[in-house]
């Protein structure tokens, strides 16, 4: 089941990153209906890739691209599993300044895929990753070469953005 991002909580996203995101590779991990990774483009990245298990979210997020307006040169669909599609965007060398994640709750994936992300190496330098999840969900300080930054708190959800540990963490959001 497609659980949406908050309005309150992608505004909040987006008043921390906006400022940042206009010519950047954005990425959208459980993608859902792919309003995250929509936002980021219509405020300017250069691109965005968006992935989910789902054929009906597939779906979806194809159409609400379409009806957005963007062309299929500013992004990419994956379907499949996230694990997978990491390994497939690392064979490939791909790197990118955001990636958000807003895995199902309740299912355990939030350091796996934080791991997975390490290992494919696809956060660039100075990129973020940041993590969607309920406040009683437990997240690691650290994991695949990430370090946990800082959270944010909007009510039961909670934002947590994560950057390279090999980097010097200057300003958060670059």
């Amino acid at each position: 089941m497609v659980r949406p991002t908050t309005d309150r909580v992608k505004e909040a996203l987006f008043n921390i990153i906006g400022p940042y995101v206009s010519g950047k590779r954005f990425l959208d991990l459980f993608a859902g209906s792919g309003g995250v990774g929509i936002e980021a483009l219509s405020r300017g990245a250069a691109y965005a890739a968006f992935v989910d298990i789902d054929s009906r979210s597939i779906v979806s997020i194809t159409q609400n691209l379409e009806r957005a307006g963007f062309g299929s040169e500013v992004f990419n669909v994956y379907k499949g599993k996230v694990d997978d599609i990491l390994r497939v965007m690392a064979g490939q060398g791909e790197k990118f300044d955001y990636i958000f994640m807003d895995p199902p709750y309740g299912h355990d994936l939030i350091g796996s895929t934080l791991l997975g992300i390490g290992k494919a190496s696809i956060v660039a330098e100075g990129g973020k990753v940041i993590v969607e999840h309920r406040r009683d969900d437990s997240v690691p300080s650290s994991a695949g070469g990430l370090l946990l930054d800082s959270s944010r708190r909007y009510g039961d959800t909670i934002l947590s953005f994560y950057g390279l540990m090999a980097e010097e963490q200057g300003n958060e959001m670059n």
